[in-house]
């Protein structure tokens, strides 16, 4: 009887021993996969961490980089403005320094284009020091303009502006464009 016990208890034990091996086999499995699946959960929080502050760095370089595009193209502007302005103001420091001979023909062919069945009345420019030799149907005012060089004519309610402020400031209106394409070709 003794040596019944002994194996019964010899094949408990065995029997404790395979269950005791399957539950910690399957709690190693369990484990393993709990390990993988945590360890994935990480390495994908990682990337997605990764590509967050790969964007952020893309996203703050295009910025600077768009800072500094939209700084150079100011500066490009600014200097284009500079130089049209410069332009345009020895523009107008030439016409003020024109000759007598100079003035006259301007205005022999501002002259040309009117009608001559009209009458005009000439208003000059203050700083305009010349006299110029009118036909028949301009007639020359008594009053001058402040502070200006050229000339306004006037008939029948319209006025004809040739004032050299204003016949510059119509130019830069209308060339502006054209003048600042001409500076881009000089690169």
């Amino acid at each position: 009887m003794m040596n019944d016990i002994k194996q019964f208890t010899q094949h408990i034990l065995q029997r404790k021993e395979k269950e005791l091996l399957k539950q910690l086999s399957e709690h190693q499995v369990s484990e393993n996969n709990r390990f993988e699946k945590e360890h994935d959960m990480y390495v994908s929080k990682k990337d997605k961490a990764m590509q967050e502050i790969d964007a952020k760095e893309t996203l703050a370089y295009s910025i600077e980089e768009q800072k500094i595009i939209n700084h150079k193209r100011n500066m490009i502007l600014k200097a284009k403005q500079e130089a049209l302005l410069s332009l345009f103001e020895e523009a107008e420091n030439v016409m003020a320094n024109w000759s007598s001979t100079h003035y006259q023909q301007f205005f022999d062919s501002v002259i040309q284009t009117l009608d001559s069945t009209k009458q005009y009345r000439l208003s000059l420019g203050e700083r305009v020091a010349h006299d110029f030799v009118l036909p028949d149907f301009i007639k020359k005012s008594d009053e001058t303009i402040k502070n200006a060089y050229g000339f306004v004519l006037e008939s029948e309610g319209i006025v004809y502006n040739y004032l050299s402020h204003q016949l510059l400031s119509d130019l830069k209106q209308d060339y502006v464009g054209q003048l600042a394409t001409l500076l881009d070709d000089k690169k």
